[in-house]
């Protein structure tokens, strides 16, 4: 058991005493994941919308698509380390560059071109890549957002003595 230390509002009193442990909470912040996957997938797609008539890029276009690409591959790792879980850091950055891969090579290899087409399938590379990252998302918010806190134990102490009546609090430290 934890120890507790009790302060009076009298001058001159401390008591240490025993009470039961802090209780532990779970919670999630897949929210904060979700929430940076959506604002980088939603740049990915203004990046497609941002292109020329015919395709190509404009300024607009390649600011959005690398700043989506970024956010997408390291925004919801770097919620996981600011949250001083380095090791679920590490593990949504494979998950999140593996499946971004998976996405982009079976895009291209599911293209239909003809034998005369240079680069068969590259203009199929960003939706891939789009797809394995929100699968990658979905299975990070899943799987790795999940917290244990403890939550302190407030006892509230009253004790008569021929001093008087001294009242205090003991809690977990």
């Amino acid at each position: 058991m934890r120890r507790l230390l009790i302060a009076s509002i009298l001058v001159g009193s401390v008591a240490i005493a025993s009470a039961e442990e802090p209780r532990e909470v779970t919670t999630h912040y897949y929210a904060s994941t979700l929430t940076v996957d959506a604002l980088s997938m939603g740049m990915l797609v203004g990046a497609w919308a941002a292109e020329g008539p015919h395709g190509e890029d404009s300024d607009t276009s390649v600011v959005l698509a690398e700043a989506g690409l970024l956010g997408g591959l390291f925004g919801s790792p770097i919620v996981h380390i600011a949250r001083e879980h380095v090791d679920r850091g590490m593990k949504s950055v494979l998950l999140r560059g593996g499946l971004a891969s998976v996405g982009m090579w079976v895009a291209i290899e599911t293209a239909t071109c003809s034998e005369d087409t240079l680069l068969c399938g590259f203009d199929r590379i960003g939706p891939g890549v789009l797809i394995g990252l929100t699968v990658a998302s979905v299975i990070d918010a899943a799987t790795q957002t999940e917290e244990t806190h403890e939550v302190p134990t407030w006892v509230p102490q009253v004790a008569a003595s021929s001093r008087g009546v001294q009242v205090g609090i003991a809690a977990t430290f």
